[in-house]
């Protein structure tokens, strides 16, 4: 199993920003699937919104497939162009840890009932006192 950052249609956050730090720009993100081709279908073009005036702009797509996605991310005109990848897989780190913390869960369980278990059996072994 290859190691994957991201979780398979969990919200992925695509920062930009711009050159110079350039506000008030309409900021564009092309999403490519792991196959290599644009999905127009799932993600059009996304416009991503500037958090204040920052220069800094936003968006999130949701990948609906395992594999190396490609966000191609420029000003609408084509310059400041940057290209971001995302290594999307079925589990991540969090939710690896979250099935452990399940495990462990179910094991104290467990183990609670196993001394019921011999608490009782114990109980049953002890002969009756005999007046």
């Amino acid at each position: 199993m290859s190691e994957k950052n991201l979780k398979l249609n969990v919200p992925v956050p695509v920062v930009y920003q711009a050159p110079n730090k350039e506000t008030g720009a309409t900021v564009i993100a092309e999403i490519y699937l792991p196959a290599g081709t644009k999905d127009i279908v799932n993600f059009p073009d996304l416009t991503l919104v500037e958090r204040g005036a920052s220069g800094v702009y936003v968006e999130t797509f949701t990948p609906d497939d395992v594999g190396e996605w490609v966000v191609l991310i420029h000003k609408q005109n084509g310059d400041g162009q940057v290209v971001k990848r995302f290594s999307v897989g079925e589990h991540n780190l969090d939710s690896v840890g979250a099935d452990v913390n399940g495990v462990q869960a179910g094991q104290a369980v467990i183990e609670g009932k196993i001394d019921t278990v011999i608490n009782a059996v114990g109980a049953l072994d002890t002969p009756p006192m005999v007046s």
